[in-house]
């Protein structure tokens, strides 16, 4: 296929393959064409702003915390059939996080600074047995390590 005969889309993924490929160091230029793909595809473009319209903003927030903790439910839990619904739990907390933090925001009070970065860290690693349970870690992280199973 000719260079002229592709789409605006081929030639900006050509682009972009070839950027990786040859280890772009000018890594703005790397970023913007990377951006002015995504940009360009549709679904990208218009999904979160369609779910922003029927549900609103805060819905749709959390809806897209619910869909990652759904898929990170099927990657997480379902693989060693045990601890359904914490993956799930950990990204519900985390919606009604970013949300909190939202309001805080426009309420004029943004968590900034060392206190921002202690909320987030905290709110991070706190819950993470929620997300890794322990019977992921039994049956897939620990063998993948070489840690025996316990028992």
């Amino acid at each position: 296929m000719a260079h002229e005969d592709m789409t605006a889309d081929q030639r900006a993924l050509l682009e972009h393959r070839a950027a990786v490929r040859v280890n772009l160091t000018n890594d703005a230029n790397h970023a913007a064409r990377t951006a002015r793909w995504l940009a360009d595809q549709a679904g990208y473009a218009r999904m979160p702003a369609a779910l922003v319209e029927r549900l609103g903003r805060g819905p749709a927030l959390l809806a897209g915390f619910v869909l990652s903790g759904l898929l990170h439910e099927m990657a997480i839990s379902v693989p060693v059939r045990a601890g359904f619904g914490l993956p799930l739990l950990y990204f519900i907390i985390h919606g009604v996080l970013v949300a909190f933090e939202g309001t805080r925001a426009q309420s004029g009070r943004p968590l900034r600074g060392w206190a921002g970065r202690a909320w987030a860290t905290v709110w991070l690693v706190a819950p993470l047995p929620l997300l890794f349970h322990r019977p992921f870690l039994a049956g897939v992280v620990w063998p993948l390590v070489g840690i025996p199973a316990e028992g």
